[in-house]
């Protein structure tokens, strides 16, 4: 599938590895809304909110025509699965994801970077989490996406974000 057919599109993947930037990138490029999951569970205190406030936000994006939907709410793939025509996953290591956290907490912290999501433990929280559990996160995520009809782009690194938003519409 040319990625510039695609309507409903999903992106998951290693955390702090580029996908809420190239999501918004591919929106501009395709013309379709974003929707940042992160967005949808923290809220503007950056307290998380409750499982039925989020699943409620969530199924609201399904009614779209179009969307691009990012993020890395394990408990919502199934129906991003089933809904969308195109996955996108960032595959990554332990030690690029841990670095990206790091470097988004620098901006942050030091630069006063606007952020949604997490509560002022996120870089230790997160980094545990990738170290601890994301691997197998990442190995369930493939084993369900062969259970659907989806077509699927792999995405490494920065050349391939690169190559993709740079192919002819």
């Amino acid at each position: 599938m040319n990625i510039n057919d695609a309507k409903k599109i999903t992106i998951f993947g290693w955390p702090a590895t580029g996908k809420s930037t190239f999501a918004r990138q591919l929106g501009q490029k395709l013309n379709i809304a974003v929707y940042h999951l992160d967005d949808i569970r923290w809220d503007k205190n950056r307290q998380r909110i409750t499982g039925a406030e989020f699943q409620k936000e969530y199924e609201k994006l399904f009614k779209n025509k179009s969307w691009i939907i990012e993020g890395n709410v394990f408990e919502s793939i199934d129906e991003r699965f089933k809904q969308a025509d195109l996955a996108i996953i960032f595959e990554s290591n332990r030690l690029k994801s841990v670095s990206g956290v790091f470097g988004r907490w620098l901006r942050v912290n030091l630069y006063g970077e606007t952020r949604v999501g997490g509560g002022d433990d996120t870089l230790m929280h997160l980094s545990c989490f990738i170290i601890k559990k994301f691997p197998t996160r990442m190995v369930n995520v493939k084993l369900k996406l062969r259970k659907y009809p989806i077509n699927v782009i792999v995405i490494k690194n920065r050349k391939d974000m690169k190559r993709i938003l740079e192919e002819e519409r």
